[in-house]
């Protein structure tokens, strides 16, 4: 992807958030999960955490829930490529 202040989230984050695209490697990952918090995208928070991970949650409902909380109560700043 394309990362950087002359890239908008249309054309660097949005075919991720979309699943038309899956991110090549792990920084672009970390990116696109990280646009999901600040544009409250729980779905694909929630697609791209490993069920082996601490973080996942099998009441998916009360995961979004607290996920959509979460991105509410911070102020997330823009990522430099």
């Amino acid at each position: 992807a394309a990362w950087g202040s002359a890239n908008s989230w249309a054309t660097c984050v949005k075919p991720y958030h979309d699943r038309s695209e899956s991110p090549d490697d792990p920084v672009d990952l970390i990116r696109t999960r990280y646009s999901a918090y600040a544009y409250r995208l729980p779905g694909y928070i929630m697609i791209t955490t490993a069920q082996n991970s601490p973080e996942w949650k099998a009441s998916q409902n009360a995961w979004e829930k607290e996920l959509l909380e979460f991105s509410d109560s911070y102020r997330f700043l823009r990522l430099d490529g």
